[in-house]
């Protein structure tokens, strides 16, 4: 029990998890120790007494109750827990708090549930026995509420879906049938842009003459496009709005619709599965390829030490070389092909890319005994993949679930196509 700064129990009565405690404290620990773990759980039953029995979730919720209001714990404390089933069952573990906790807590929490609205019996039994009418799949949909920080959205498939309202309170019904003007008010009201960058658009400003002419060779003037931006992308829970830059009609509205339909369905899910790019050191006139590719494989090591010597920096912000592999290319001219893959962090990393490169290139030349045609980053980015996917209900597609799920198989009949003729391929996927 020493090795403690609180324990937590699962809390069906708070009275008798203090009998719970008082039992286990060990007679052997310090008055002070035994006045220290009753404080934490003094603090740690405030939100139960508040909200009362939420059966399992009671336990986390005293976690959650001490870590925000008890003010003797720091990073490093350990935190005892102990919870029961209704069978002959319980579970004692703990857990260990990290550096940066707090960040994560809620500390006028407390304030905010003393500020509930109580409700009289017959108020309590009209919402309890409300019915909600769902649709033959189960689900329904519910208008936005204003005075909560959470809100019922929708039903779907029998299952609750609840939403932040200040992401809810961003209304953008009909933004496509707004004037020019219309749509800018609505962006400086819900300060999406700094003022800054509110008052550039608002004055339409475009790229100078002065600045074009350092971007690029032979400027005689500037070209512009149309800047529209599709609202509600909702990835990982967080909701965006892309900036979007085409003068190809009807893409903007079709991106637009889909990405409302999609934040219905739930959103994206988006994972970054490895985060490298790729560059090679083309040699050539190579005598003997076989022996070069296991010298320059042997020298593995120091090759990667030597281009991250190359660029530092990029070492201390967490990144640099990763790997390093050697392959024969046969063709109408034999290449012997270095590739070394970097983790470039942030970057997109050619010019890291390229200077590393170019640190190897003397050192392979020697150790194949050949001549480098080029160090240059590929665009070719196998390794640096990100996913993102999405399920969307059928009804979403079509209130008739029978059309909807035509609709849905007819896309999914449209990517298999794509997969199958190259000539597809190439028109359906800049089309995504």
């Amino acid at each position: 029990m020493g090795d403690f700064a609180a324990i937590c129990f699962h809390l069906p009565y708070p009275k008798l998890a203090l009998k719970g405690l008082r039992k286990m404290m060990d007679k052997t620990l310090s008055q002070e120790k035994q006045d220290s773990l009753e404080e934490n759980f003094d603090k740690s039953i405030l939100y139960s007494q508040m909200i009362g029995n939420i059966y399992t979730g009671s336990l986390f919720l005293g976690l959650l109750s001490l870590l925000e209001n008890a003010e003797n714990l720091k990073a490093g404390d350990k935190i005892a827990l102990y919870s029961y089933g209704s069978g002959a069952v319980s579970e004692f573990f703990s857990g260990e708090l990290v550096e940066g906790y707090e960040v994560y807590l809620d500390k006028e929490r407390l304030s905010k549930l003393k500020q509930r609205t109580a409700l009289s019996v017959a108020d309590y039994e009209k919402v309890f026995f409300e019915e909600v009418q769902l649709d033959e799949s189960g689900s329904a949909q519910f208008a936005a509420y204003e005075h909560q920080d959470y809100a019922l959205v929708e039903i779907v498939d029998h299952q609750r879906r609840y939403s932040k309202v200040e992401i809810m309170k961003i209304s953008w019904n009909g933004f496509s049938k707004k004037s020019y003007h219309e749509r800018l008010e609505l962006l400086r009201a819900q300060a999406l842009l700094s003022p800054e960058k509110q008052r550039s658009l608002e004055q339409d400003e475009q790229v100078s003459l002065a600045v074009a002419d350092q971007l690029s060779e032979n400027v005689v003037g500037t070209f512009s496009l149309p800047y529209s931006i599709i609202p509600e992308l909702l990835v990982n829970d967080q909701d965006y709005t892309v900036p979007y830059v085409t003068e190809e009609p009807s893409v903007v509205a079709a991106a637009s619709y889909a990405s409302k339909i999609i934040k219905r369905a739930g959103g994206f899910t988006a994972q970054v599965h490895q985060r490298q790019m790729i560059g090679q050191v083309a040699l050539y006139q190579v005598a003997d390829p076989e022996q070069a590719q296991v010298k320059i494989a042997s020298k593995k090591a120091e090759l990667l030490e030597l281009a991250n010597q190359a660029y530092p920096s990029i070492v201390k912000r967490g990144g640099g070389a990763r790997d390093l592999r050697v392959e024969q290319i046969k063709g109408e001219t034999d290449f012997l092909v270095v590739y070394l893959h970097i983790d470039t962090q942030e970057a997109m990393g050619a010019n890291m890319l390229n200077t590393m490169l170019e640190a190897l290139k003397p050192v392979l030349e020697e150790l194949s005994q050949g001549q480098s045609l080029m160090g240059i980053l590929s665009n070719y980015a196998t390794d640096s993949l990100v996913t993102a996917s999405c399920r969307i209900a059928f009804r979403y597609l079509n209130p008739q679930k029978d059309q909807g799920r035509e609709i849905a198989e007819k896309i999914a009949l449209a990517s298999q196509f794509a997969q199958a003729d190259p000539y597809r391929a190439a028109t359906h996927n800049k089309g995504i």
